[in-house]
Parts: C-alpha cells; structure tokens; sequence
C-alpha cells in the first residue's frame, strides 16, 4: 500500500476536496430518489403454497405523497396483494433514474403496506394520478390503494456512500427541489458544453493530470456529479495509457434553488475555472 506520504499531491488535494464536498443528506436523496420514481420492486413474504415464508419481489408502480410515504393502486389478484392480506411488512426498492452500475444510486424504504382507509380515498388518488395519469385500471372494482408507512430507509449513494436513513430522518427531509431539472441540464452541457464541464472539474477539484473527460450526471442544489475519465500514462512511457472511469462531486459556491440559480452556479465556477488556468 502507498503512504500519504508517499502519494501523489494531486491526488492527495483531490480526496481533501471530496471529503468536505457539499452532498444532499442520505434522508434528502432518499426523498428525492422516491419522489422522482415512478416504479420499484416490492418485496413481500409469500402467502402462497409452495413459497411460503419466503421472500417474494414484484415490479410495481407508485407514487410518493408529501411525506414520502408511496401509496400504490394492487389487484385483488396480484401475488404482492395475497401476500400483504396475511403480512404487511414489505420493502421497496428503487433505482435511480438511468441506473446501470454499482456506482448509480438506489434506496431501499423499509415498513408496513396497508389498504387505505375511505376518508383518505380520493387523496391518495388524486396523489398516484397526478404520477400516473392514465391509470385507467384504478377504477376498475378488484383494484384497491395501498400505502406504506416507512419504518426505515437504507441508501446506497455509489462506491463509499451508503447509509441507514430513520423513520424520523425520512419523514422530515423534503425532495431536492432542483433534481427536476437535473436530466435537461446535465443533458444540455453534455451536448453543448462538455470543455465548460472538463474545465471546473480541473479548476476546482485538485484533479489536473491526465483528466480527457467529464460528463454531467445530476445536479441537486448543492452541486453536481460529473462522471470522470482519466488516463494514466505508464511509468516507462511505455504502452497504452491506462484508462479509468469514476465519479467526482462538485459543489457549488452556494446553494441553488431553481433553475436560473443552477445557470449561475455554473457561470460562476466556469469563469472560476477560467481565471485559475489563466
């Protein structure tokens, strides 16, 4: 193993910078990661022959209400419903949007699904239509609104952020009010402004050397991750470089709050940029 004494500065000032760089709470991306979710899989001990007493998961469609509790619209018919008859204690997971790899986010929501009693009816479905408009089976006569109360969360952020959220902790944060615009503005930089991203990367995270790339990934309203690609030329020079892929944090100088603030974070720490390689 290498000493910090013997590491690379550059690298050094890197972990430096993503120790203290400003991240969402696991409770707030936990709350955003459910609010901008439209499925998961449900997790149910089976009520059935044959699988009894095991796990059981099933692909479902929900929505979050202002709590961040998900209410979901069942079939008398559909297994996950059988099971929760004999047992409500269930999981949920959900994956980030455009998940493909250990390093993407997914939140696990822990707790107890039950029918919705009627005077919470029309709530809770004015809740899954505003998400699922044309639901049109939510009427039909076998299919009855469920909610789960979360008695827990369990968040995997990517490679060394993971974490257990509480019921309380869950409860009380709210969803990232900028992560609505995150696919259209990280899309745009992406096609339009790619050197921009490369640039802040370099100017405000210590990392300088052998750095080709840098891809927008998500915004929130502390900053955003940029997935990077560098290349490490060998020691001998010779050979082909080694290439590596990994996600880096950069936070903004303040926090945002909408989308004409997340245009300002980046004018700023791209002039920033400008100005440091000047």
């Amino acid at each position: 193993a290498v000493s910090e004494q013997n590491m690379d500065p550059e690298i050094l000032a890197f972990r430096e910078h993503q120790k203290t760089a400003a991240r969402l709470s696991f409770a707030e991306e936990a709350r955003t990661l459910v609010d901008s979710a439209v499925s998961g899989v449900i997790s149910t001990l089976s009520a059935r022959s044959g699988t009894e007493g095991f796990p059981s998961g099933s692909v479902v469609f929900f929505a979050a209400d202002e709590q961040g509790r998900p209410v979901f619209s069942f079939s008398s018919m559909s297994g996950h419903t059988v099971d929760l008859k004999k047992n409500e204690k269930a999981s949920l997971t959900i994956l980030a949007p455009g998940f493909k790899t250990p390093a993407d986010a997914r939140v696990t929501l822990t707790g107890a699904a039950s029918p919705i009693g009627e005077e919470d009816k029309e709530a809770v479905k004015a809740v899954y239509k505003a998400k699922h408009p044309g639901a049109f089976w939510t009427d039909f006569g076998d299919f009855k609104w469920y909610r789960m109360n979360v008695q827990a969360a369990n968040l995997v952020g990517g490679f060394a952020r993971a974490g257990g959220i509480t019921a309380e902790e869950y409860a009380d944060a709210k969803p990232d009010p900028v992560a609505p615009f995150s696919a259209p503005v990280s899309a745009h930089m992406n096609d339009d402004h790619g050197s921009a991203t490369l640039a802040i990367v370099k100017g405000t995270t210590g990392l300088k050397t052998g750095i080709v790339g840098a891809q927008m990934l998500t915004i929130d309203r502390l900053g955003m991750n940029v997935l990077v690609e560098k290349e490490d030329k060998p020691a001998d020079g010779k050979g082909e470089p080694r290439r590596q892929s990994f996600k880096v944090r950069v936070p903004w100088n303040s926090p945002a709050e909408s989308r004409k603030d997340v245009k300002d974070r980046i004018v700023e720490l791209s002039r920033a940029a400008a100005t440091a390689a000047a």
